[in-house]
């Protein structure tokens, strides 16, 4: 393994591993915030009542410009410094970067390609001494490439325009998609006319019909959570799922005399914690706890029915701010950046394996950039100026004789001794696959169980754990050359996330059996 770390190639292949896997994590953030929304909220992301905003669909088109995920609470001093700084870091910081590193893939590429086939003079002017996209160079090669000379590739070509107006407009995306606006909280009026917040009333789960047996009034309604776990023991109406109701049970940690409690319930949402809302009666397909309009809250010991709350229920404005951004427009964000990501990465691949072929041609940096195209200027315009100095002619003519007479002119490069066979992509990228072909099917089947675990929550603990093998296997793929390194720095990789595992686990334990139970799943 220190001789893996010694090399200079496992820093570039990490960094590239640490930049795709932070897209990709932010795609599994985004697909989470997507489906969990705080259940004691009753305002959707874009500031409307309803009681189940986990019913909200982030992808609908009225969403589009709207704040749906925001953080806060803050004051708008602080939402405002936020913004400023995501513009000029994340705006114009990332704008710079794209820049910085797409020409220098961009001046890589079309070196190879020059080998095979001219190009323009306003192309290579663009690529090698820009160095950024402005609007005009960015309509020059677009129309360099449609109607007059193009790259090797038109794949290529087709990327090289997407880059320089993605970058072009890198800012206004990255500052469209965030902003501030105020936060909002749900109130509802109670009897008084008094507006109080949602969370200060509390759903009705259950009714314990029998109530004073456990030291309560008949009709005991139930709000704690807590009694979900008795009530998936023992069932509803007294029937203690299935088995004989003249025993002894325990409700809320006191244990009562057979029968069991006689317990009933108005609506149960289908949300893990709560428990009956699949309950039917036995041999039956009557499920009596599914309907919405039976819902009950309770504050302040009144009753509220749904659609009181429905139809009385307000978000209103608070004082405070929130920063986010529109989850539409940054998922669309994050897929550009993906395309430019991967785009740029396999344009660099190709144009390195054939300027290794070359011999490791030099690339035309602002100097020789400038000399090479001052020669071929001048190449262009011999057959038109005969042998007299070109310098003479004003800027008008330069302009006409390139534009109009010679349609934009072309450059090429000497096609260079290769060595070895022609860079097919395809062959490049089996053989890339086939050395290591064990390797990388064992770390894509560790990722997909990784992402089949996520899916049952009876097993987080085992999904958190399951990273590092995955992740730790993929990096050593990279960094690592021998057998005993990548097997070394895998286990490495699965202890560390073994403690955050084993931490879950031990907190979680209690609910993870209530979720788990052969009761919990038949109710």
């Amino acid at each position: 393994m220190k001789r893996d770390f010694g090399r200079t190639k496992w820093g570039r292949n990490l960094l590239l591993f640490f930049w795709i896997s932070g897209l990709l994590a932010g795609y599994l953030i985004l697909t989470i915030i997507s489906s969990i929304l705080n259940p004691d909220s009753a305002c959707t992301p874009d500031g409307d009542f309803t009681l189940y905003p986990d019913r909200y669909s982030y992808w609908s088109s009225s969403s589009f410009f709207q704040i749906t995920y925001g953080s806060g609470p803050l004051t708008f001093a602080e939402a405002k410094a936020i913004d400023i700084i995501w513009d000029v870091l994340v705006g114009r910081g990332g704008q710079a970067i794209l820049a910085l590193t797409s020409w220098q893939v961009f001046g890589r590429y079309v070196t190879t390609s020059m080998a095979v086939e001219p190009v323009t003079l306003d192309t290579f002017r663009t690529v090698f001494l820009d160095k950024e996209p402005t609007v005009m160079s960015s309509l020059y090669l677009i129309r360099d490439f449609a109607t007059r000379r193009g790259l090797q590739s038109k794949i290529a070509m087709t990327f090289v325009t997407f880059t320089m107006t993605y970058i072009l407009f890198f800012p206004t995306l990255t500052s469209a998609m965030t902003g501030y606006s105020t936060d909002v909280q749900a109130y509802i009026p109670d009897s008084s006319k008094n507006f109080l917040p949602f969370e200060s009333f509390k759903p009705v789960l259950y009714i314990v019909h029998d109530g004073t047996r456990v030291n309560q009034t008949s009709d005991y309604r139930v709000t704690p959570y807590k009694s979900a776990i008795d009530v998936s023991k023992y069932g509803f109406f007294g029937l203690n799922n299935g088995n004989s109701p003249n025993l002894s049970s325990i409700f809320n940690n006191k244990t009562i005399d057979s029968p069991v409690l006689n317990i009933s319930a108005y609506f149960l949402p289908s949300h893990k914690i709560f428990y009956g809302n699949s309950w039917a009666y036995p041999a039956s397909v009557n499920y009596p706890f599914r309907n919405e309009s039976n819902a009950l809250w309770t504050s302040a010991q009144e009753l509220y029915d749904y659609t009181y709350i429905s139809q009385n229920g307000q978000c209103q404005s608070t004082k405070d701010y929130k920063w986010g951004a529109s989850f539409i427009q940054l998922f669309v964000w994050m897929n550009l950046m993906l395309i430019w990501s991967v785009g740029i990465y396999f344009m660099w691949l190709k144009a390195h394996k054939v300027l290794q072929q070359c011999g490791d041609k030099e690339i035309a940096g602002k100097y020789k950039a400038v000399l090479e195209l001052a020669t071929a200027i001048q190449e262009n315009l011999e057959p038109h100026r005969g042998d007299g100095p070109k310098t003479e002619m004003t800027e008008a003519e330069l302009q006409q004789r390139i534009d109009k007479d010679l349609k934009g002119g072309h450059m090429a490069y000497q096609v260079p001794v290769l060595r070895g066979e022609p860079i097919k992509f395809r062959r490049l990228l089996w053989a890339w696959f086939v050395r290591d072909k064990w390797w990388r099917l064992a770390c894509f089947a560790l990722l997909v169980c990784t992402g089949t675990l996520w899916m049952n929550t009876c097993v987080q603990s085992l999904w958190i754990w399951s990273f590092g093998p995955g992740i730790g296997l993929f990096i050593a793929i990279s960094i690592c050359t021998t057998p005993r390194s990548r097997i070394l720095f895998t286990l490495m990789c699965s202890i560390i996330t073994a403690i955050p595992a084993i931490v879950i686990a031990v907190l979680y334990q209690p609910y993870l059996e209530f979720y788990c139970s052969r009761d919990y799943v038949r109710g």
